[in-house]
């Protein structure tokens, strides 16, 4: 992968921007890191302004959900790389996934989840299950994500639940590797 053949090249020279500590583009980076074997420095921004700072070079690099830099990536104002996903995404069939250019084992894809008190009723649960997967199953609804980049699942809410004990197990372990705590 380009980014960690450069890094390793200069040593440490390369910065790597997110949208802040503990942030899923942090994260995403020190898992980069930690998988690639070379340094960066991280330079934390408020929200949105990391990849704006890569757009200008102030940044060397940064990673980000597909939905929030489709646009830039578009509209030419970065490059992608590869994208951090099992698949490639549909919105942008050209770029390679992470494994695709060499980097195996690294995914870091940003996904979101319906969630709800864990009292509720299991017929109330049942319900909104059924009424979220009509509106996903939706060719206009599908649409709409694949033009973001992103992909609607219709996962059960135990798998749901698996898939959030899964990631909370990956995401504690490099946190612990790389040493992240919050401001």
């Amino acid at each position: 992968m380009i980014v960690i053949e450069l890094a390793r090249a200069k040593k440490g020279a390369l910065n790597m921007a997110s949208a802040g500590p503990g942030s899923q583009s942090h994260l995403a980076g020190a898992l980069l890191l930690s998988l690639g074997k070379f340094d960066s420095l991280h330079v934390p921004f408020k929200g949105g302004a990391a990849v704006p700072s890569v757009m200008t070079g102030e940044s060397h690099w940064s990673i980000n959900p597909a939905p929030s830099v489709i646009g830039m990536l578009k509209g030419g104002q970065v490059r992608p790389l590869a994208v951090a996903a099992a698949r490639r995404l549909p919105a942008l069939p050209d770029v390679p996934t992470a494994a695709e250019a060499g980097m195996r084992g690294y995914e870091s894809a940003a996904w979101f989840a319906f969630l709800a008190p864990r009292a509720t009723p299991r017929p109330i649960i049942e319900r909104l299950h059924k009424e979220i997967a009509a509106a996903i199953a939706d060719p206009a609804i599908r649409a709409r994500f694949a033009d973001l980049g992103a992909e609607p699942i219709n996962a059960t809410p135990e798998e749901t639940a698996r898939h959030i004990g899964a990631e909370i197990a990956k995401w504690r372990e490099i946190i612990g590797k790389a040493g992240i705590k919050l401001d």
